[in-house]
């Protein structure tokens, strides 16, 4: 992750740090570094240019959107985790865009629960000792080494080889040093490596939170499991996992039967589904095979105990055999054709041309 940093920059900021004595401190899901709650609404306007009132931010606060922490040697006083502005700012924009209460505060929950249980956990954790931190970090540098797929030659497994074998030569000197004490001509070594892993690990967290917040942007819900690209144009996601989406969907959601789902143009509750923009003609059609979403429908009935037609998504009659999959002849029919058009497109090709070629046209038939 070091290789994303500039470090350049990042050693300018420790210098500084060094030689006027103020600590730079990287703390932005540190829920021990707070934002005085007066000063929120300032924040957000300025971070992301939504206003909005002290007063509105209390009852924001009591339904979910964002954690109001009392602030550590202040009792009395309270406080917000430096993510915050930017997140009350993106879901002032969603519940602008006809978000409801319910599905906004779940985001809410979801992310919480992501910076709690993964970006500031392990070797993401927020340590205070140097050592700690560079243990931490190698640690991990080591699993991944470990635990890594090498994809092709013999050149990038001697390479790997060799960085497993640093990393842990490394880790047995950091704990040495725990042990034994750090000399005073090691210590700016220490610090400045380990402020460099600080920099780095609150980079990453960042990064890992906007690829969830990007993704709500492109306007799907962060728990629609899918193949997820990131590029400089944004979020673009492809073959999404209906049946993974839906578990993580309830899990989310264990009050609403029927728990919102969102992929771009559509709303999705159970067995409704509510194109949430105008459509040109064809481009519903697109959309919605482009999400797949009658493999959605049928995910949800199978989620839910019930079976559904092949062909049209109809739900199947509760008394309907259990080797029935279509509704009557005519889907089966309909499903046997789209399924022959697919895999044999030059004798359809044929077949038309022949249909076309033996139609008489009347006289006066182009009038």
């Amino acid at each position: 992750m070091l290789g994303l940093l500039n470090v350049e920059v990042v050693d300018k900021w420790f210098e500084a740090s060094q030689a006027t004595g103020v600590p730079f401190a990287f703390g932005i899901f540190d829920k021990r570094s707070l934002l005085p709650f007066e000063q929120l609404s300032d924040a957000v306007e300025s971070e992301t240019g939504e206003r909005v009132a002290q007063d509105d931010l209390e009852r924001l606060a009591t339904v979910g959107w964002f954690p109001l922490l009392e602030r550590e040697g202040a009792p009395g006083e309270r406080g917000s985790p430096l993510y915050v502005p930017t997140r009350i700012g993106l879901l002032t924009k969603l519940r602008r865009d006809g978000y409801a209460d319910s599905e906004i505060a779940a985001f809410a929950s979801y992310e919480e629960a992501i910076i709690d249980g993964a970006l500031t956990q392990d070797d993401l954790a927020y340590q205070d000792d140097d050592l700690d931190t560079l243990i931490a970090d190698t640690e991990a540098t080591i699993f991944s080494l470990q635990h890594g797929f090498v994809q092709d030659s013999s050149g990038r497994v001697h390479e790997q080889g060799e960085r497993l074998s640093q990393a842990e030569k490394h880790l047995a000197f950091f704990k040495r040093l725990k042990r034994d004490g750090i000399p005073p001509q090691t210590a700016p070594k220490i610090a400045k490596h380990a402020f460099r892993v600080r920099a780095s690990n609150d980079m990453l967290r960042v990064m890992l939170l906007e690829q969830d917040r990007n993704k709500v942007r492109a306007g799907y819900s962060p728990w629609v499991m899918c193949a997820e690209t990131w590029s400089g144009e944004g979020f673009t996601a492809s073959d999404i996992n209906w049946n993974m989406t839906l578990k993580v969907t309830l899990a989310n959601f264990e009050n609403d039967p029927a728990p919102p789902i969102r992929v771009p143009g559509f709303l999705l509750r159970g067995e409704r589904i509510v194109s949430t923009r105008t459509f040109r003609p064809g481009e519903y059609d697109r959309a919605w095979k482009e999400h797949d979403l009658d493999g959605y429908l049928l995910a949800w009935s199978s989620l839910k105990g019930e079976r559904r037609c092949l062909n049209c998504v109809e739900p199947l009659p509760p008394d309907a055999p259990a080797r029935k999959r279509f509704c009557g002849e005519k889907c089966r029919n309909a499903m046997k054709q789209r399924r022959f058009r697919k895999e044999n497109p030059e004798a359809v090709e044929r077949a038309r041309k022949q249909y076309y070629e033996s139609i008489e046209i009347p006289d006066g038939g182009d009038e």
